[in-house]
């Protein structure tokens, strides 16, 4: 984490990492993308974005197909043979405040917004989920996508569930340990991770399926906070990546 300030008195941090499979580490910043090759880290040139040059950086993602993502405020960069290509509510995208990516297994790109909800790219055109569909807020972000095409979702009012057309919510009210979400780990042995701003915790996969689908009416979360040994119990990621699970 960076925090050199510049001369118009905005704060250089580094926001994300992703480490590509060809072994590259991409890092978004407030002010661009960069990379890290055999101990150098270089600026990449990114194209216009808006008219004051800014180059915030606040979600990065490589496909399936080795294609690099980038979430910036003013629209989703598609890095694929070294060219960029931006996609913009010109080409259909709800609100070009990109922040959160996912892929689906279908190879499509889900995308999280500020005020747009969360939209789905398929075959270069956009399909948006908004309040309008189910969804508990317009600022949305994607979790995570399964093999059989669920795509979990974060807003700052719980989680929604999109399987299909149909959209659900899980909420505090339902037992949920925090609306706030800003991940969904899955740990091998039947549970979800996650972490908001009162610290991090798990949920049964099998128990957050059943409220989902109203088939139960509550469910119970195990917690870690500062009596665990956090420094703090605040979080701080609606950008992504923002967490990852070790090899073991």
């Amino acid at each position: 984490n960076t925090a050199a300030r510049q001369p118009d008195g905005y704060t250089l941090r580094t926001r994300m990492v992703l480490e590509d499979r060809a072994g590259t580490v991409w890092a978004g910043l407030d002010r661009g993308l960069w990379t890290l090759r055999d101990g150098v880290f270089d600026q990449v040139k990114l194209p216009p974005l808006d008219g004051h040059g800014r180059r915030l950086v606040t979600s990065l993602l490589e496909d399936g197909q080795g294609t690099l993502w980038v979430g910036t405020p003013c629209g989703l960069l598609e890095r694929r043979h070294g060219q960029f290509k931006l996609w913009t509510t010109n080409d259909g995208l709800s609100d070009s405040h990109v922040f959160g990516l996912v892929e689906g297994p279908d190879g499509s790109i889900w995308t999280g917004t500020e005020r747009g909800g969360v939209n789905q790219l398929r075959e270069g055109r956009f399909r948006a989920w908004t309040p309008r569909e189910g969804l508990l807020s317009r600022e949305a972000w994607p979790l995570r996508a399964e093999p059989d095409g669920t795509v979990w979702v974060g807003t700052p009012r719980g989680l929604n569930r999109i399987r299909g057309s149909e959209v659900r919510s899980v909420t505090a009210r339902e037992g949920l340990y925090d609306n706030l979400a800003y991940c969904l780990l899955a740990d091998g042995q039947g549970c979800y991770w996650s972490y908001g701003n009162r610290g991090i915790w798990r949920v049964s996969r099998t128990d957050l399926e059943a409220v989902a689908d109203g088939r139960q009416a509550l469910l119970s979360c195990v917690s870690y906070g500062e009596d665990d040994g956090m420094a703090s119990a605040e979080g701080n990621g609606d950008e992504q990546p923002n967490a990852a699970a070790m090899p073991n």
